[in-house]
């Protein structure tokens, strides 16, 4: 049941600054994967995806598995091979080339085979999340390790899309830390619909 106090004023107020900000901002991202385009090709290819278009993906719906980076990858591989095992489809969603790379390679057969996709993570615009939910209606979002991106989180929500944190920690001294203030991290949190964390065992 949605949370009718959720997001609250001073969020949504916040949430419109921050799109304002990727806006005014995005001739600058624009012009540093250009500047780490020259050392690596890969950071402006498919550069489309990074605004939501995509290929779609046949198939049922995939799980979609967010990991940024190589560590993150390798991290979340196995969890990925359990999917597959399972009979799922699988999208991961990457920020670097290196973790955009290693799925190619580790999952190469999958991917030949079109049960698993890798592509860019969308900027930071509500377009560009709806783009990416439209081509892949996913089941639901893993987001590996502690990655607050509040577009995200809350275009999933509008979208229905259920988001979990894997591999959460966030201990009770930053959550109260972040709850100081006007607490808008804390309350962006509220937008997962659930972590998976270690157990105490």
């Amino acid at each position: 049941m949605a949370d009718p106090s959720f997001p609250s004023l001073r969020l949504r107020i916040a949430l419109w600054a921050y799109r304002a900000l990727w806006w005014i901002g995005l001739p600058f991202v624009l012009l540093y994967l250009r500047k780490r385009g020259r050392k690596d090709a890969d950071y402006t290819c498919h550069l489309s995806e990074r605004f939501g278009r995509y290929t779609p993906m046949a198939g049922d719906p995939p799980v979609w598995v967010h990991a940024v980076s190589l560590g993150e990858v390798r991290s979340a591989a196995p969890l990925v091979r359990a999917f597959l095992e399972g009979g799922a489809h699988v999208v991961l969603t990457h920020f670097t080339p290196a973790g955009r790379r290693e799925t190619e390679k580790v999952f190469a057969p999958e991917i030949a085979a079109g049960t698993v996709r890798a592509v860019w993570v969308p900027f930071e615009f509500g377009f560009a999340w709806r783009g990416f939910f439209r081509a892949f209606r996913p089941l639901f979002g893993l987001v590996m390790e502690i990655e607050i991106w509040p577009a995200m989180i809350m275009e999933c929500r509008k979208a229905g899309v259920p988001l979990f944190m894997c591999n959460a920690q966030y201990p009770s001294k930053s959550y109260a830390r972040d709850r100081q203030g006007l607490g808008l991290r804390a309350e962006v949190m509220r937008g997962f619909a659930g972590a998976l964390v270690k157990s105490n065992r």
